[in-house]
Order: structure tokens, then sequence, then C-alpha cells
């Protein structure tokens, strides 16, 4: 369980705000969401609510994703299976293999779902997850702008397998289900409690880790990430 906090849990909540804070139309609709999840008097969220909401599911998937190197390993238990043209995996034998290798495989993610490559896979998308409300040219064209957040319904059938980390049900650490909503919960207390804002967002983007660099383990900024943050002024009567 320690092992799954410290390369899993607490960097995927970590990256979270990271991510949305990068993305300043992406902020303000978080802030919006969790904001309308909040008790009436302030003081609890309903965590479950804001974990299920489309955008959030996808986004914490995008995080898994992109942000999470981990080493997963399988088991070949029922037949020798080919791999390329030069070799064989026998039957009864045990793999190894890498996220971030099935993360970035553009062929393997436009052979799932086209849509998921619109945008390259080494970019952070925190729609990718989602399918679109509306496909007309209107929405294709505010996908391209990148100024407004898509409304769609989360869908990862087909998906489980390139984004294996998010769905790993063989974890002997902590359920995904656990970290998910822990993650949630601290969405929602820090976007809507607090104001916070990148003090130098081209530092920050520069600052991204490079990916494939490491196989698995902790993925960090390349350098430290400079944040204002304070307590918002509570509405009246709070």
């Amino acid at each position: 369980m320690l092992y799954s906090s410290n390369v899993d849990l607490v960097p995927s909540a970590v990256w979270s705000i990271i991510e949305v804070l990068r993305k300043p139309y992406l902020a303000e609709r978080i802030t919006t969401i969790v904001s309308e999840r909040q008790s009436s008097k302030a003081t609890t969220y309903d965590v479950n609510g804001v974990a299920a909401l489309p955008l959030v599911q996808s986004l914490q998937a995008e995080i898994s994703r992109l942000r999470v190197a981990q080493y997963m390993t399988c088991a070949n238990e029922f037949a020798e299976v080919s791999i390329g043209s030069q070799w064989k995996l026998p039957k009864a034998c045990n793999t190894i293999s890498f996220s971030h290798d099935i993360a970035l495989d553009t062929k393997a993610w436009a052979n799932a779902r086209p849509r998921t490559v619109e945008k390259p896979l080494d970019e952070f998308w925190p729609e990718r997850f989602l399918i679109p409300d509306d496909n007309g040219p209107k929405a294709r064209g505010q996908r391209k702008s990148g100024t407004r957040v898509e409304n769609g319904r989360f869908d990862a059938q087909n998906l489980e397998l390139l984004a294996p980390i998010f769905y790993d049900r063989q974890s002997f650490g902590i359920a995904s289900d656990y970290t998910r909503a822990i993650q949630a919960a601290t969405l929602a207390v820090v976007m809507s409690e607090f104001e916070v804002q990148l003090c130098d967002p081209e530092a920050t983007d520069a600052a991204m880790p490079v990916l494939r660099e490491s196989a698995f383990g902790q993925l960090r900024p390349q350098e430290r990430i400079a944040v204002r943050i304070r307590k918002r002024k509570l509405g009246k009567g709070q």
C-alpha cells in the first residue's frame, strides 16, 4: 500500500492539480462543477458525485495514462502467442511491460478509437476519454480551439488495456476506486476552497517530464513549479 501510494495515488492527485492549472478554461470549469457538489455549510463534498462526473473521469484516466509510469505483469496461461515475425511467447510464461510504451502507441490507440488521437498522445488532453454530445462542425471547431471544455459522456470501452494502470484490477496495493475517490476529493477541496494560480505558465510547460525517460516510478517535473495560493473568501452567511 505504501508503494502504491507513492507511485500512483499521491502523484496522480498532485498531477491532477498541475494539469488543471495549466489550462485556465479547465480550471474554471472544474471549480464550477465541484462547487455545485459542495454542501450548503461548505464543510463537506459529494466526493462520489464529483468522481462520477464524465469530465473528472476522463481527466483522471488521462492523468493515469500520461503522468503515471508503471510496470505490469501478466501470465500467458492459455496458448503460445506470436510476437512479431521472430518471437513467440510460450504458454505459462510470465511477461512484464511498461505503461508508457502502451500509452504512447499511436497506432494502437487509433485502431481502438480514432478520436483519441485527434491530439498527440504525448500531449495532455483532459477530454481524451469523452464521447462528445455533438459531433457536428461546431463541436469540432470548439475542440480544435482548445478554449472551452467539451461536453460528453465518459467511455473507456476498448481502451482498458491501453490505459492499464487506471483500470488495473490485479494491483497488490490500493484499489483503483479508492485512488479515484482521493483524487476527486483533493481536486474538490483545492479548486473550490482556494484560489490557485501558476506563477509562470511558460516555465511550467517547459518543466514537464520527458516521457519514456523512466520505465516506472514517480514522474517529476524537471524543475520546481511555483504557484500562488490563497484561501477563497467565504460567501455571505458562511
